[in-house]
């Protein structure tokens, strides 16, 4: 083996890149072709065949690797020579939960899985030269001379893939099978039969044989056998179509020539229906039959994605075709595969719909970057995904920016930025890259493996490449950026008109090595720094200012401090951030530098103090403005000021300034993350008049972005809700609008729907709901609130608009919810009395929302939105007590013939019930679900609510009536075998069981018998003898065999210390200590201590040898029951029965003594035991000083005795 790894670095040194990572194979993959043969949608199955081209990259090539899961191998041939193979699945089962006598079974600690998971994926990473498939190299002459000759080897493997859980996907209606499940003919004629691939990182092994790494490319040819009713799309171009007239079957051929690996090779067969792009026929788009019209819609503006990328990067797009697939039931919202993307039907959206379009143009565009970076140049390995996802996320949002405006894209900046710091606070830091040699896993999962991510910590790692990749474009420069993304791309294309060659395709890979390599040849700038706070190590910064101005040096003293790094996800930051300084002259930008924890600095002022005098004031756009100045502080010439305004760091940021500023910054400054930073802010200053008029005139202005307006009707509602009746807030708001929506003949009427203005769509939306959270000064919902939502569903008419009006309704029901308040009394609810029970103004409530739940029944609105709106209702009522709280209505609404919005919705419904009302047979519902339900995004979506939202956790203080062994065991089985191949799936119930028990062990569990295990080692230097009672025994080391809370352990040894000390020093044992000793011996590691051996003591053999495997050579252990340490001749007093604690003895040897001290220190460092040793410390000196005071006593006693003598002597 040493030879052949020194053989791989020898051929890896002949190229001069440092960035080129050691492969441990021993092979290279040329070419694979890959045959679907006999699909059989009705038995989930399907026969395939494939060949890899190799060539050995060493003289002893004895076994080959490959990487494969779920398919049943039929027979492997190499060069026509049947070979012997060994197949196996070691993620089968991590730890196994049958194998009581296993520590690790016993404990349940979510630490003692994840090491052995960590350990299980490396021993099938192809990167490390393993696979699940080894197959053995004939001993043959004619393959030992293609090995020695660097010839191609053919490996051909034949397998089948029955009824995969993950992978691949079988759509098929199941609900024709099950009687009780209600299907409509329109269902029925909707839905066809389809396959198609998922969750592409190193998943393909899943459905074929192949090396499942980022890191091997090859060439494909791929040939799919299906009925002639159905269409193939796949990876690489389409070559051919035969149709077999006799078999009605029909052969697509697809050829793929440039370098892909196999992890980028997707596939999709079923009845769709294809559409070529008018304005780029490359791109082909595919849907079924019935969805023709939503996919033109939806796709119409692909071209300009891919115009604006090719200008953008300077280069054309690397393949010759592009196929877009929408298919059911997908996992995700897309997956991308070479020349291939995968969506979610659900993108899929009419001309008339404005919400969802946002949304699809972002992931579209997001996936037609990915075949840019991801597939194309896909990345190296695990560590350096962050590189190809913050590429693909910067072109998506760069066209993000162009198609819908720079305020929208700074909103979406700051949106991800906040979402990465809540998950990096409540859960763990965000390592982008963890190869560098300094990162230590310290987590409960580990991050250099995609089969061990957490999927939260995947969907937040995407996040966080992106806005690093922005900080790049910051800290480089925009049009330095983009010629290092030029440059990979022209290197890559050179490469791929080469054959195979280890000094050119490698530009296929990026790396983070390769990435500094072509910035510093590009720029010439080095970004080891910026790579050291922000990639290798994960976090963010968290910082307070606070300023004041000084008059006599005109001068601003800014205080910058970092008060938080002791909360999770924050870390200490040195280095430039930059200050935006509003004065009465114009803004003044400061580059600071952070140098400490707490930072102060002078800025000097540009301006002089106008004595409240008008002014035209210049603005950082360059445009000047007329402000009022009255409520500035006359001697200063400060408006605002602004930290990091260009989120150039991910950053949470704490400024203290007075409440004048913050309303100046909301009214005059245009940035529109100042605007809504600024409104975080001033619902605490609610008894200023003024915030109150100006909150008004930003809704009313027309200027100000439509984002900033519906924050601002939110915050005005919060402001008006603290005033009380000091301020009529609903009349204002109604007359407000009234005033923008208002019939123009008839005020007091809305007038008809009219969405062409998008920004006041938005408002109107968000004003309606923002009113319904208006209270009295009782916590009552006003009336005139309430009757004007009634009209508002009396009058709306959307006969005359151009859009749906689906959203809007929703929103409508969204308010008439928020209006109903707890009850006063809870009522008792019988069979037909809830009529009886609501009061009138419920009741027209509670009509009107089951008068929209029905119509949604009958004429659907877009994508069951209305219907969401009512469960959500429903459930509300529930809560404050206006309806019985049952779950009925919301089961029904989770079955698989429900829209899959509906269907998420009611198990969110769900788990808040379990989560509010501890129901366990709801909770066993859900858990069954993660097991039966057909569909794997069902499946992932209640393992992340139950995350977001878990019944119970680690922090709760009592044992909680739904904390149970039961559960505990479910969950442990899950990750150990009933999830082993969908890898997601088992990542999402490692977090659950994290939130739920943390990194201890289960409280539910049944706590462990205490047992001694008495370790004898005779060694032959030295004899550690001692003597008790003139008898002589060999001094024995005490362990444990059971497993214990390291917490239980320093709690017991504390307890157990002073109890020590006080038997050793007065020899004496007392009913008391028994019964201290009784309570604290069930959870008691005794590790370093001495157990005297008493003539009647009861010794019993333990053939274990588990606890003893740290002791070198066969070594007898002894074990003592506490039942038998607890018993006592007839002979011996009950004073000796009790003294359990003399039998801890002194070792007299000083040897020992050191071994001792050495654990000792080891033990207290591991548990951060600094406060025991102050605490020994103190102990000490109170010693010494009662020393030197009984010493001083002394000898003030001895001088009195002498005066004494001394007068009876006169």
């Amino acid at each position: 083996m040493l030879k052949t790894l020194n053989s791989i670095s020898i051929m890896s040194a002949t190229v001069k890149r440092e960035f080129i990572a050691k492969s441990y194979r021993l092979y290279k993959v040329l070419h694979q072709h890959l045959s679907i043969l006999d699909i059989d949608f009705k038995n989930k199955k399907f026969t395939g065949f494939t060949e890899l081209q190799i060539v050995s990259q060493v003289d002893d090539l004895d076994t080959i690797r490959l990487n494969c899961q779920q398919c049943l191998i039929e027979s492997i041939y190499l060069d026509n020579y049947k070979c012997e193979f060994i197949y196996s699945e070691p993620t089968a089962d991590i730890v196994s939960s049958t194998d009581q006598s296993n520590e690790k079974t016993k404990v349940r600690k979510i630490d003692s899985f994840s090491t052995v998971h960590h350990d299980v994926i490396k021993s099938t990473d192809s990167d490390l030269g393993n696979g699940e498939l080894i197959i053995k190299v004939p001993d043959l002459s004619d393959i030992k001379s293609s090995i020695l000759e660097r010839k191609i080897i053919s490996v051909n493997i034949g397998f089948v893939l029955v009824n995969p859980v993950a992978g691949i996907y079988f759509s098929v209606n199941d609900s024709k099978k099950d009687s009780s499940v209600e299907q409509s003919d329109s269902d029925d004629d909707m839905f066809t039969e389809h396959l198609f691939t998922y969750d592409s990182y190193n998943s393909s092994r899943l459905w074929f044989p192949c090396v499942d790494v980022f890191s091997e490319s090859c060439t494909w040819t791929i040939l799919v056998v299906c009925d002639e009713n159905f269409t193939v799309i796949s990876s690489g171009d389409l070559i051919e179509v035969e149709h077999d007239t006799h078999k009605k079957k029909k052969r697509f051929f697809y050829q793929l020539q440039i370098p892909t690996s196999a992890s980028n090779i997707g596939l999709v067969v079923g009845k769709f229906t294809p559409i070529v792009n008018p304005d780029m026929h490359e791109v082909v788009h595919f849907c079924f039959p019935t969805l023709k019209s939503l996919l033109l819609d939806t796709c119409n503006f692909t071209h300009r994605i891919f115009e604006y990328y090719e200008i953008l990067l300077n280069t054309r797009y690397p393949y010759s075709s592009y196929k877009q697939v929408f298919v059911d039931n997908l996992d995700s919202k897309y997956v991308s595969y070479a020349t291939l993307s995968i969506f979610s039907i659900n993108l899929l959206h009419s001309k008339h719909i404005i919400d969802q379009t946002y949304i699809t143009r972002r992931i579209l565009a997001h996936a037609i970057g990915e075949q840019y970076f991801g597939c194309f140049i896909s990345m190296q390995s695990c560590p350096d995904a962050w590189l190809v996802r913050g590429i693909a996320g910067f072109l998506a949002h760069d066209y993000y920016k162009k198609a819908f405006g720079n305020n929208e894209y700074r909103v979406r900046v700051k949106k991800s930025m906040e979402k990465v710091i809540e998950y990096e606070q409540n859960f763990r830091p965000i390592v982008l890259d963890p190869s560098n040699k300094t990162y230590i896993e310290k987590d409960y999962f580990y991050i250099k493996n995609f089969h061990t991510f957490s999927p939260l910590y995947d969907k937040m790692h995407k996040v966080k490449s992106f806005l690093i990749m922005r900080m790049l474009e910051n800290y480089l420069g925009r049009e330095l950026l983009v010629q290092v993304f030029n440059k990979m791309l022209s290197l890559a294309q050179n490469a791929i008109t080469q054959k195979y060659n280890s000094n050119t395709w490698h530009h296929l890979y990026a790396s983070t090595g390769s990435f500094i390599w072509a910035i510093s040849t590009v720029t010439g700038k080095n970004i080891d720094t910026f790579l050291k706070q922000w990639v290798f190590q994960g976090g963010h910064v968290k910082i307070t200012g606070s300023f004041i101005f000084n008059r006599k040096r005109n001068t601003v003293e800014l205080e910058i401090r970092q008060l938080h790094l002791n909360q999770m996800g924050v870390w200490r930051y040195l280095g430039p951030i930059m200050i935006w300084l509003q004065e009465l002259d114009g803004t003044f930008k400061h580059t600071l530098q952070i140098e400490d924890y707490v930072s102060k600095h002078d800025l000097t002022c540009h301006s002089k103090s106008r004595r409240n005098k008008k002014k035209k004031i210049p603005l950082f756009t360059g445009e000047e403005i007329d402000m009022d100045l009255s409520a500035m502080d006359p001697d200063s010439p400060v408006l605002w000021l602004r930290i990091d305004p260009e989120m150039n760091l991910i950053r949470e940021v704490i400024l203290e300034q007075p409440d004048f500023q913050w309303h100046y910054q909301l009214r005059y400054e245009k940035d529109v993350i100042a605007q809504l930073e600024s409104l975080r802010i001033l619902d605490n200053y609610f008894s200023n008049p003024v915030i109150r008029n100006v909150l008004l005139e930003i809704i009313n202005n027309d200027q100000v972005f439509y984002r900033v307006r519906c924050q601002a009707a939110f915050c005005l509602s919060r402001v008006a809700n603290k005033i009380g009746s000091q301020w009529n807030g609903p009349q204002v708001m109604i007359t407000l609008f009234r005033k923008l929506f208002g019939s123009p003949s008839c005020p007091h009427i809305v007038q008809m729907n009219n969405f062409r203005n998008l920004k006041l769509y938005f408002l109107q939306k968000a004003m309606i709901v923002a009113m319904a959270g208006l209270r009295t000064d009782h916590g009552i919902c006003p009336q005139e609130i309430l009757h004007f939502l009634l009209d508002l569903f009396k009058y709306n008419d959307n006969s005359k608009n151009q859009y749906s009006d689906s959203f809007f309704r929703a929103s409508l029901i969204d308010a008439l919810s928020q209006t109903v308040t707890p009850v006063a009394i809870t009522p008792i609810f019988n069979s037909g009395s809830i009529s009886t029970i609501l009061s009138q103004d419920t009741k027209n409530i509670l009509e009107e929302i089951i008068r929209f739940f029905n119509i949604d029944k009958l004429l659907p609105s877009y994508k069951y939105v209305v219907t969401v709106s009512c469960l959500k209702a429903f459930r509300h009522l529930q809560k404050m007590g206006h309806l019985p709280s049952t779950t009925q209505i919301f089961r029904r609404h989770t079955v698989n013939h429900c829209f899959i919005d509906v269907r998420k919705t009611a198990i969110k419904i769900l788990i808040d019930i379990v989560k509010t009302e501890h129901r366990q047979e709801d909770l066993d519902f859900l858990l069954d679900m993660v097991v039966s339900d057909p569909f794997p995004i069902i499946k992932y979506y209640i393992l992340k609510q139950l995350i977001r939202n878990p019944p119970f956790s680690i922090k709760t203080e009592e044992l909680h009536s739904l904390d149970t062994e039961k559960l505990v065991n479910k969950l442990w089985n899950w990750i150990n075998t009933q999830f082993s191949k969908d890898s997601k799936l088992r990542c999402a119930i490692v977090d659950l069981y994290f939130v739920l028990y943390g990194r201890l062990r289960p409280r539910c569990l049944p706590r462990p018998t205490f047992s001694f295990v008495i370790n004898l080692k005779a060694e032959e230097e030295e004899h550690y003898e001692t003597k008790v009672d003139g008898k002589t025994d060999l001094e024995p080391e005490i362990l444990d065999s059971s497993v214990v809370q390291d917490d239980e352990i320093k709690s017991n040894n504390e307890t157990l210390g002073p109890i020590l000390e006080e038997r050793n020093s007065h020899n004496k044992a007392t009913a008391g200590e028994e019964q201290t000793l009784g309570e604290n011996s069930a959870n008691l590691i005794l590790n370093d201590s001495a157990l005297e051996s008493k003539s009647d003591t009861k010794i019993e053999f333990d053939n274990r040898n588990e606890s003893l495997s740290d002791v070198s050579g066969a070594i007898p252990s002894f074990k003592f029951n506490l039942s038998t340490l607890n018993k006592s001749s007839s002979s011996q007093s009950n004073a000796e029965s009790s003294n359990i604690l003399d039998m801890v003895i002194k070792s007299s040897s000083p040897s020992r003594k050191r071994k001792r001290e050495e654990k000792d220190e080891k033990n207290e460092r591991s548990h951060g035991s600094k406060d025991k040793e102050k605490d020994r410390e103190k102990h000490h000196k109170d010693k010494k000083k009662k020393k030197k005071k009984k010493k001083q006593k002394h000898k003030h006693k001895h001088k009195d005795k002498d005066k004494d003598k001394s007068h009876q002597n006169e």
